[in-house]
């Protein structure tokens, strides 16, 4: 580029729609050492195309001056991924430091605008997002917007404390749970759980009990405070004490703890009505085997929907007696006929071959007879469009010699008990359940279906998994789903139909992915690899999936996965990458770093703390100058963490 006009030309190029084209313009005019093209490179760290950005910040970092630096500085924050790497990379590890402080004084400042300036949706974001910075300054903002007449921004401003982590905010916010308004308690509950703080318990479990809107958020936060004794004591009295919903929720919550004593639950059961349906929610959720023999007794009682819950808590209890596992057949069997009589051949006995003789005296019959098969044809058509619509095949009247067409008369959602029941004679492994589950797998309804075969695949005895291999390819979603549920616990040879199955079907594979991945069967690893790259929920149970197997063979094909820059599961990526411990992959996971989602970042970092971090250590000391406290939070976890027992960098 000796000429003036060569200048020019290049100038020109890069306005070319061939990305190629401009990356090598780009690429003169970084090497060119004239300050005009500072500009025009600067221009081009916003150009659609990655690798002409990146060479667009190569340029500017040889210039290496006040300018080409400001350039890079303010891009640096409005960029994706790819190209904050790059800018990163022309700054260096002095210059990210700069770019990234540079950033968060920006996001600063916007925010702060939104709060003062904006719209009312403005406000509420930009004190959620102030709060997420972690400041000092913006507890000091928020506190008193607490007070604010506007009950979403008051709400905003609770969301934002919790983020913020500030103690200061705790009593405020358990004023704020006094507040009649749904959406600012809900707010100040869940910001209270974020605080960590067990003086806030005792509120929480009385805006609990009192059931209302935010009794859930209430439950929820106790549950995050569960580590103090405070937090523990109060799940354990929600279990026994909260209506349905919340003893439900504080049972499941507390069940990781297994720190509540049934006896104050399972006394319950026998006070009936909604006492006992709370009871049977919390033992649902607490799990184990306490009470299931008492539980099984209620499957006898006259009231329908305390019968549906029954069935439903079984399905979660353990180690029920040969003599309970008897009394959830014989109730099955009871519904099994209630179900089955009302889906039945709507003549049951053949039609005579000939008409009767005629009566003497009898008038000419083919009147009669023709609006008798016109008024048959109809009913066929009717039976036919009904038919149709439950799925069901109606058999062929002449090839039957007799008029066996199928009716149903079971309404929609009838079969609810049936569904449970069935399930938990497979759970409980019943004696004498199989026979009666094989006749339920033959119905044409789909969702009685699923139940039969999950249960079946629970029973787990030879014969019972020959019926279900039938069920991995029915063509209802429903169905296949139920059958990987119920195999998860028939052991080997259950691992071995899921893995067989997941290299057979083609599609709706995402609940045998999953499956296992939770038993962690390494054998389905390769199988579960190919379906990293086809989108959507199997693409992100794939990931999860592998994270789940802990095959360090495999890191490559997750961190290949990393390359897209819109990849659905990118979040479960990383978590995957770091839980498999593979030195190799920390290169990968340090561009991730800058990432310019806060999210991304944090679960990097944390990664990270978990690999090799030599690498990776510049940019995570950069990274203390984040806008938002969650990556702060994350690099310091990373940092301090002890050095990780690595499986090598193959």
């Amino acid at each position: 580029m000796g000429h003036e006009e060569d200048f020019h030309l290049f100038l020109r190029a890069t306005r070319d729609p061939s990305a190629l084209v401009r990356r090598s313009a780009v690429l003169g005019l970084g090497l060119s050492g004239d300050s005009k093209a500072i500009d025009t490179l600067g221009e081009l760290l916003a150009d659609p195309d990655y690798d002409v950005e990146a060479e667009a910040a190569r340029g500017l970092a040889r210039f290496n001056t006040d300018k080409s630096r400001a350039y890079l500085l303010s891009s640096y924050g409005r960029r994706d991924g790819p190209a904050r790497a790059a800018i990163a990379v022309a700054l260096g590890p002095e210059g990210l430091k700069d770019a990234i402080r540079h950033e968060a004084k920006l996001l600063w400042e916007r925010h702060q605008k939104a709060l003062e300036a904006g719209g009312p949706a403005e406000r509420v974001g930009a004190a959620e997002e102030i709060g997420r910075s972690g400041r000092g300054e913006a507890v000091e903002r928020l506190l008193p917007m607490l007070g604010d007449d506007s009950v979403l921004l008051a709400a905003g401003a609770a969301r934002g404390l919790g983020a913020a982590r500030d103690r200061r905010a705790v009593a405020p916010l358990m004023g704020v749970l006094k507040e009649n308004h749904p959406v600012l308690r809900e707010a100040a509950a869940e910001a209270l759980g974020l605080l960590g703080d067990a003086s806030a318990v005792q509120a929480l479990e009385k805006l609990a009990l009192e059931g209302g809107s935010g009794s859930a958020a209430a439950v929820n936060a106790i549950g995050l405070l569960a580590s103090a004794p405070e937090g523990r004591a109060s799940l354990c009295k929600l279990t026994a004490e909260g209506n349905r919903d919340v003893a439900a929720l504080a049972a499941r919550l507390a069940r990781a703890r297994q720190s509540c004593a049934p006896e104050p639950i399972v006394s319950r059961l026998s006070k009936g009505g909604v006492d006992a349906q709370a009871a049977l929610a919390a033992l649902e959720g607490l799990g184990g085997g306490v009470g299931v023999d008492r539980v099984v007794g209620l499957l006898e009682s006259q009231d329908r929907s305390l019968k549906l819950a029954a069935a439903h808590t079984l399905l979660s209890l353990e180690g029920a007696s040969d003599v309970a596992g008897a009394k959830v057949v014989k109730v099955l069997e009871v519904e099994v006929e209630r179900v089955t009589s009302a889906t039945q051949k709507w003549v049951k006995e053949p039609l005579p071959a000939a008409a009767p003789p005629k009566a003497p005296g009898a008038g000419d019959d083919q009147d009669r007879v023709r609006k008798l098969d016109d008024m048959m044809a109809k009913v066929d058509a009717l039976k036919a469009a009904r038919a149709e619509a439950l799925g069901v095949k109606l058999i062929d009247r002449e090839a039957a010699k007799g008029p066996l067409d199928v009716v149903d008369d079971v309404g929609e959602g009838e079969e609810e008990l049936l569904l449970p029941l069935a399930r938990a004679a497979g759970k409980l492994k019943a004696p004498g359940s199989q026979a009666v589950l094989e006749k339920l797998i033959q119905m044409a309804r789909p969702s009685v279906r699923a139940a039969s075969c999950e249960a079946l695949a629970m029973l787990a005895t030879p014969d019972a998994l020959a019926v279900v291999v039938r069920c991995l390819d029915d063509a209802e979603k429903a169905v296949l789903r139920a059958t990987a549920r119920g195999l998860k616990v028939a052991g080997t040879a259950g691992q071995q139909m899921l893995v067989g199955a997941l290299k057979r079907r083609t599609s709706e594979r995402w609940e045998l992915v999953r499956a296992l991945g939770e038993l962690k069967v390494r054998e389905a690893a390769p199988a579960i690899s190919q379906l990293l790259s086809v989108g959507g929920a199997e693409s992100v149970e794939a990931a999860v999936a592998l994270g789940k197997v802990g095959d360090p063979g495999f890191a490559d094909e997750l961190a290949a996965q990393l390359e897209e820059p819109t990849h659905p599961a990118r979040l479960d990526v990383i978590e995957a990458l770091g839980q498999l411990g593979v030195a190799r992959v920390s290169p990968t996971l340090t561009r991730e770093l800058l990432n310019e989602r806060p999210e991304v970042r944090a679960v990097a970092a944390r990664a990270l703390g978990k690999l090799d971090r030599k690498g990776a250590g510049p940019t995570l000391e950069a990274l203390r100058f984040d806008y938002y406290a969650e990556v702060r939070r994350a690099v310091e976890e990373a940092l301090g963490a002890p050095p990780p027992n690595l499986q090598g960098a193959r």
